[in-house]
């Protein structure tokens, strides 16, 4: 309900993807595609342009409220930022470079998360 009264000032959403969580999403946003629709209309290949470093990455946060929130970092920025791509000495220059590092101990990680099928 509350994404649907804002809907009229989000003039550059194109698509609306409904998760169910228990509430009746497609009543208030009937023309929005149920989330396993979503996935089931689309396979593993990738049918998109190379990603640039100004992709924006949301990282949902509760911040200092409590409230949740969305902001957005370029995704190099996440890269450089959260992940350990600037590290002294040794800098990581991809995702595949963490990827090896995390096979190490004393390395830190950003656990990378996969839903269950």
């Amino acid at each position: 309900p509350k994404l649907a009264t804002i809907r009229g000032d989000l003039a550059l959403v194109q698509t609306f993807i409904a998760v169910d969580d228990g509430h009746d999403a497609r009543g208030t946003l009937p023309d929005a595609i149920a989330y396993d629709d979503a996935l089931a209309q689309h396979g593993p290949e990738r049918t998109f342009g190379p990603r640039s470093p100004d992709d924006l990455y949301i990282l949902y946060t509760g911040g200092t409220t409590g409230m949740p929130k969305g902001v957005m970092w370029r995704a190099e920025d996440a890269f450089f930022g959260a992940m350990g791509g600037g590290a002294v000495g040794s800098p990581i220059g991809t995702p595949e470079d963490i990827a090896e590092r995390c096979t190490t101990s004393r390395t830190r990680c950003v656990p990378a998360c996969r839903a269950a099928r």
